[in-house]
């Protein structure tokens, strides 16, 4: 699914992608005050995908199918499909992992709030095997026992923020709780990915724009009934941004523009490639999390970074492996059926950061 670049456009890339995901996780923890939101933080998840909805389908009518008509593209847009209404069963996934973001970075300092979330490794291969029947190599079975180790080295209950409960008991089941949202998130990641990849493979030919534009709708209208919900309520987007001032804007700004440049990313760069962006991404949000936040970081806790960073490699380069295995003893005369197997094995990587 990659295209070819130049090797300094890559670097370029590469170095984005990591600075931009790095600051996402570190504006949402800075963006509270003394552990708590001022803001409400689901009316920051609406703005992100209205955010999204409005430059996606400006850059659709602007640069897609520019030979098409004005009306003819609206038409498209618009036009409900069957399987548009597929769309609401993994954008439903997605608006539950989005609210869970700071809802764990609230209980968890961005250092294992990062790590944590590689744990959709472990996930997205259990459930590659049993419910798409892939096959998946010994490398990337001793990658996921690995990442699993160095997720219970680095002892994620210390990373947890203090609370102040009326008893110890009360601390540790609150604690024990908050715990087992870090890997529900990595695991609603994961199937929201093969959620995706179940319902709509068949339907890649459609515009992205156009998928993208029925997410983002979904999106907002599921958003929006959590609002209500938590608020007893309709979402007040302008008294969203009165009250909370550049803290509401730096948020869903910068979730936003990673959600819109993931697609971009992807793109142009190997599985290969991001597993190292992703790596590398972890160190700084460790480095960072030290600087800006004063988090504790153990010696065994930079020992379990790197087994996680190591893991994610081994995990891709593995993959990697497999499908240029795959290739070296495809037909040399059946370019077609080679480029569908390609897809296969990269899809899981395009549907995990498209509703970022």
């Amino acid at each position: 699914m990659s295209s070819s670049i130049s090797k300094k456009n890559s670097y370029i890339l590469v170095l984005t992608y990591i600075t931009l995901f790095v600051i996402i996780t570190l504006v949402i923890k800075w963006s509270q005050t003394n552990g708590e939101y001022t803001y409400n933080f689901t009316a920051a998840v609406i703005v992100t995908e209205i955010f999204k909805l409005i430059v996606s389908t400006t850059t659709y009518f602007l640069f897609a199918n520019q030979e098409e008509k004005l009306m003819t593209k609206v038409k498209n847009l618009i036009e409900l499909k069957k399987h548009h209404l597929y769309y609401s069963i993994p954008t439903l996934i997605y608006a539950i992992y989005n609210n869970l973001i700071f809802i764990n970075l609230q209980n968890f300092n961005p250092a294992i709030y990062q790590i944590m979330m590689n744990t959709r490794i472990i996930f997205t291969a259990i459930l590659s095997v049993y419910l798409l029947k892939r096959t998946i190599v010994k490398k990337q079975w001793i990658s996921v026992v690995i990442l699993f180790f160095g997720c219970v080295i680095a002892q994620p209950l210390k990373g947890a923020e203090k609370n102040q409960q009326e008893n110890e008991n009360q601390n540790f089941l609150y604690l024990f709780f908050a715990f087992l949202l870090l890997p529900f998130q990595a695991f609603l990641s994961s199937l929201g990915s093969i959620t995706n990849e179940l319902l709509f493979k068949k339907d890649l030919q459609e515009s992205i724009f156009i998928q993208n534009f029925w997410f983002y709708l979904w999106g907002i209208l599921f958003n929006s009934i959590f609002f209500v919900f938590r608020e007893e309520g309709l979402p007040n987007l302008f008294q969203y941004f009165s009250q909370n001032g550049f803290k509401s804007i730096a948020v869903p700004f910068m979730s936003g523009l990673g959600g819109l440049a993931s697609a971009f990313f992807l793109k142009y760069l190997s599985a290969l490639s991001k597993a190292y962006a992703t790596s590398v991404e972890l160190l700084f949000v460790v480095i960072f999390s030290k600087i800006w936040f004063k988090t504790d970081i153990s010696f065994l806790f930079v020992f379990a970074v790197m087994m996680v960073c190591f893991a994610i490699i081994l995990y891709n380069s593995a993959k990697s492996d497999h499908v240029d295995e795959k290739k070296k003893n495809f037909p040399k005369d059946d370019f077609s059926e080679f480029s569908k197997l390609r897809i296969d094995d990269d899809d899981d990587d395009y549907d995990e950061l498209k509703n970022v």
